[in-house]
């Protein structure tokens, strides 16, 4: 089946940031699943459900420094209320852009459309990269993660 990288976006690597951002807000700022279920609009099952690890589980993200950074910063931002609704949207629709940019989703992305295997694809890494329209966000390789 042949996918876009922004059809892998939505199904796979939109729903593992938005664990990424669930557990960060119940683990680190200690919210309620329901609490955080409001910021993110988002049921309380659905979060519990990522908050467990058991939905969002894809596209492996955790083990990305440079991704956890910009996790910790959404989730820290929605906890501080320095981000909305729509600010959320357009981080996490950049950070999605990232994963794709950076390669990340590649493997996945051959998973789904095993005649990418193989064949050299780099459609994701040489798309335009609008993350920096988006975010000040500053991710050098050795970067801290907290």
């Amino acid at each position: 089946m042949q996918e876009t990288p922004q059809e892998l976006a939505a199904r796979a690597i939109l729903p593992a940031l938005r664990g990424l951002v669930a557990r960060e807000l119940v683990r680190e700022h200690k919210f309620t699943h329901q609490k955080a279920a409001d910021l993110l609009g988002l049921s309380r099952p659905a979060v519990t459900l990522y908050a467990r690890g058991l939905r969002g589980r894809a596209i492996e993200l955790r083990r990305r420094p440079d991704v956890l950074i910009m996790v910790r910063d959404m989730a820290d931002g929605l906890a501080s209320g320095e981000i909305d609704v729509r600010g959320l949207m357009t981080k996490l629709d950049s950070a999605a852009t990232y994963v794709l940019r950076k390669g990340y989703a590649c493997d996945l992305h051959a998973q789904v459309d095993p005649e990418l295997k193989g064949s050299g694809c780099n459609l994701c890494m040489t798309a335009p990269f609008p993350c920096s329209y988006f975010h000040g966000w500053k991710v050098e390789p050795g970067s801290p993660t907290r």
